[in-house]
């Protein structure tokens, strides 16, 4: 972002600041909130220094007082000890940080924690505690809006999470460069990405040979193996790993699904069968016919009418069939490449509804030029017209409202990452539990190939703001640095031990010492008790935010759910640990049976419009619209009234791509840059392989 765009959004900016009473506005400017003692905010002119910081300073210890570790002294502790708790305290200068997390366009769902574990042991090892109160994310605007409010008030924070799509803070010089800092002071983390993405170092971010944050690892088979591959266990690791995208299922409420299918197991017969016999056959697990995406539009006409035939109510308040968004502000991506799109064959690795590589064309293609997008939106407009999709639900709702319904029932059918805890129910006495459903469709990639994961580490990930003194970088490097050591992933997943969470035999086996919590991070029920704790469960199987610190504000640093450390694989082992209720989730799973290999080559580049922002000026001003777009005129198709309105509103749909810069000529932008600047991910689209089943 240039001196003088930032200067127009600035002028616009303060307006929206004061219409939107957002927080971060009124939050103080950061220098007092990053260092203790601290009087001044930072000039522009300081906040862009260039210096490389240094080691935090130590001074000579007094006869009484043993030398302090240093910070790389710390660092070298992390291999030698088996539990945080055993990490000297810190005696440095404190350093209390905000954090921002800027993606989308805002999260109402800010978890909180009432039994903390996590930031308490952080603070007590680093010196560093996070200021929640005065963290934030966008606030319900774009983060191109919400840095020019950042700007107005110069209240950048101390960290940022997902700022480095695009080179707007990295041209105005507010962030620290780590490519040389991290070697020092990340050593793990360093060792860690060279070994599982080299072209994250070969490259830096976008070609520039430079780093400027630190990423996390996403907890894939692929990625395991390439960590860990003299410990990795796929038979072992399968209860712990991340579903592929086509196996998300559906909630249903067991009373209503039996009344269309008597045979139906219930979760509580589900949960016996497990005890019975210890596991699931194929055919237990898909025990609904469900085919295909005419099988599921029939299956959902139908719990509709049974709904209606019964007069199912909750508190005298109507029980909806299922649910289209999360509520107002919310966007399709759990709908339509999470739930919708995996039944029509598609993968959400391979296809999104915004931009794709045709491998047939070999071609890039805005998703709203095919008939593919404009058919799915039109059959889910015509659920919400019969009265399947619920109305209120897309655009009408907030997110609390969506929230409070589905706690207490009033939804039949949920999916992906949203749905009640069964614990909640049974102690608010209902009589019925939610149970998962799959759809078992065959899937078709021929046209969008499902490739093999490569990481990029460079443009999601965490950096650090100039705001934090120079001479306390390190302090934060070492922080981001354990959770990438076994320590560290055990902290993420059981807390330390002075916090008594759990017991440990002779053996340094542990097991947890609440029951809830046991039932949350091995079995996975929805309890939230790893929220109560602020550990990291993974503990939904799906990509959430709860990674290794779920209360608010989000840092996304660290293997997600403790990888080999999680409890499931290593002192509990999912497969073979004695049977509870409990864990009969993990066993009804379509995961135990689908293929997990994909082919290579595979671009580090995606699809996803997101990653071409910085260097095609078109995308970045479309993706700073997208409440407009997505959010507003992609959610408003699904309203229509009759089939006239239905076209009108897609072209509306189609217009605000067009008028906000994402005009189908931009497709050949993104190849032709592509081919220039990255012709080893061109290559990769080019010869990519379709998945035999």
């Amino acid at each position: 972002m240039s001196k003088k765009s930032i200067a127009v959004l600035l002028a616009m900016t303060m307006v929206i600041g004061v219409l939107a009473g957002c927080r971060g506005n009124n939050a103080p400017s950061p220098s007092p909130a990053v260092t203790a003692g601290a009087e001044a905010t930072p000039s522009p002119e300081a906040a862009k220094a260039t210096a490389t910081p240094a080691p935090a300073a130590s001074t000579e210890p007094s006869a009484e007082q043993p030398k302090a570790p240093s910070v790389t002294d710390l660092i070298a502790m992390f291999d030698k000890v088996s539990d945080t708790s055993e990490l000297p305290d810190w005696t440095g200068a404190p350093l209390k940080i905000t954090s921002w997390y800027a993606h989308g366009i805002g999260d109402p769902n800010h978890l909180e924690s009432s039994n903390d574990v996590f930031w308490p042991e952080i603070k007590r090892i680093f010196g560093i505690e996070i200021d929640k109160a005065n963290s934030f994310d966008n606030q319900g605007i774009s983060k191109t809006e919400k840095m020019a409010t950042l700007a107005a008030t110069n209240a950048w924070p101390s960290i940022g999470m997902s700022i480095l799509e695009n080179d707007d803070i990295l041209n105005e010089g507010l962030l620290y460069d780590l490519t040389e800092l991290l070697p020092k002071y990340a050593p793990h983390y360093w060792e860690l990405i060279n070994r599982v993405a080299p072209i994250t170092t070969a490259r830096g971010l976008r070609n520039s040979g430079k780093l400027w944050g630190v990423g996390w690892v996403d907890n894939t088979d692929e990625t395991m193996q390439i960590l860990y591959p003299d410990k990795f266990n796929a038979e072992k690791y399968m209860y712990v790993r991340d579903p592929n995208e086509w196996s998300f299922p559906m909630y249903v409420r067991d009373d209503i699904l039996k009344l269309i299918y008597p045979n139906a197991k219930s979760q509580q017969e589900i949960e016996d069968l497990y005890m019975a016999q210890g596991y699931f056959t194929k055919e237990q697990v898909y025990d609904i016919p469900l085919k295909n995406k005419q099988d599921v539009k029939d299956f959902l006409y139908k719990v509709r009418d049974a709904i209606a035939a019964n007069n199912i109510q909750e508190g005298g308040r109507p029980v909806n069939t299922i649910n289209m968004t999360y509520g107002s502000g919310g966007d399709l991506w759990s709908l339509v490449p999470c739930f919708y799109a995996p039944i029509q064959g598609l993968m959400s690795k391979n296809w999104n509804y915004f931009m794709n590589f045709n491998n047939k064309t070999k071609k890039f293609e805005r998703a709203i030029d095919t008939e593919l997008w404009k058919n799915m939106m039109r059959e889910l407009n015509q659920w919400v017209r019969d009265g399947v999709g619920a109305k209120e639900s897309v655009g009408i709702d907030t997110p609390e409202i969506f929230d409070s319904k589905m706690r207490n029932g009033e939804y039949a059918v949920l999916y992906t990452w949203t749905y009640p805890s069964n614990a909640d129910l049974k102690a608010a006495g209902k009589p019925y539990q939610y149970r998962k459903v799959y759809v078992d469709c065959p899937f078709d990639n021929s046209t969008y190939v499902d490739y093999a994961p490569v990481l990029d580490f460079t443009a999601a990930a965490t950096a650090i703001f100039k705001t934090v003194p120079e001479d306390q970088v390190p302090q934060i490097l070492a922080w981001w640095d354990l959770m990438f050591t076994d320590a560290g992933q055990k902290l993420q997943v059981w807390g330390p031990r002075s916090a008594g969470l759990f017991t440990e035999d002779a053996n340094g086996k542990r097991k947890y010492t609440d029951p809830e919590l046991e039932a949350c991070m091995v079995g996975g029920t929805a309890n939230d008790a790893d929220v109560k704790y602020n550990l990291a469960s993974g503990l939904m199987g799906v990509i959430n935010e709860r990674w290794f610190a779920p209360a608010f504000p989000q840092i996304h640093v660290g293997i997600r759910a403790g990888g080999l450390n999680n409890p499931k694989y290593v002192d509990y082992d999912m497969s073979t640990m004695p049977r509870s209720p409990d864990n009969a989730g993990k066993f009804f799973s379509s995961l135990l049976f689908q293929p997990r290999t994909r082919y290579s080559p595979a671009p580090t580049i995606d699809t996803y419009p997101a990653s071409y922002t910085s260097e095609i000026p078109e995308l970045q001003r479309w993706w700073d619209a997208r409440e407009a777009w997505d959010s507003g005129a992609s959610v408003k198709v699904l309203t229509a009234k009759d089939d006239a309105e239905f076209e009108k509103l897609w072209a509306e749909y189609v217009a605000a791509y067009d008028d906000n810069g994402f005009t189908a000529d931009v497709c050949g932008k993104v190849e032709e840059l592509l081919k220039t600047k990255y012709p080893d991910d061109w290559n990769a689209y080019m010869n990519a392989k379709p998945m035999e089943q």
